[in-house]
């Protein structure tokens, strides 16, 4: 199989990996791109799992991490924000509730201090005004009587004594003439 020869030849010749027989053995044409023949092999055979080749190919090249192979198998196309593709996983993942990436990710990362991933995961949010958050966590929290949000974003901090959270929420401030608080 897959040899061929013209009329009037006194012998057959072996197609090239990559190239299978046409139906009357005269010619080798090459695979189709997304498929791949090794001299072992006697017909072009599908790439598996994120494997892509192009046409005339004797073997599949792997798609790397952060991408995966298209419908064809003849390339890759980048996993999209908010997913991501290690190396050891078939297809693209849902990065976790407080986690992000970009497209083309091979891993999420947790969002900063002070933010949270948005609703697709392809991004973080800044947190409201006097809302925190610790880095990589899933939602901003507020901070409670008597307290402001630290200068890092990351917690709450007590008012000091002889101060108030004021109005705005977003700052402590002194008490007024004749008023008086305990820290915190």
């Amino acid at each position: 199989t897959n040899t061929v020869s013209e009329s009037g030849a006194s012998s057959c010749t072996a197609c090239d990996p990559g190239t299978v027989a046409d139906q009357g053995n005269t010619q080798c044409d090459q695979c189709e791109a997304g498929r791949y023949r090794s001299s072992t092999l006697d017909e072009c055979t599908q790439c598996e799992t994120n494997m892509f080749s192009e046409a005339g190919a004797a073997q599949c090249e792997s798609c790397g991490a952060g991408t995966v192979a298209n419908e064809n198998h003849d390339g890759c196309d980048q996993c999209e924000g908010g997913s991501y593709r290690s190396s050891t996983l078939d297809e693209c993942a849902l990065c976790e509730t407080n986690m992000f990436s970009e497209a083309g990710a091979a891993q999420c990362e947790s969002c900063g201090a002070g933010t949270v991933a948005n609703e697709n995961h392809d991004g973080c949010d800044k947190c409201e005004t006097n809302m925190f958050s610790d880095a990589g966590t899933a939602q901003c929290g507020s901070c409670g009587a008597g307290t402001v949000v630290n200068q890092n974003q990351d917690g709450c901090a007590s008012c000091d004594a002889g101060e108030y959270r004021n109005s705005s929420m977003e700052e402590c401030s002194s008490c007024s003439t004749n008023t008086v608080s305990e820290s915190g």
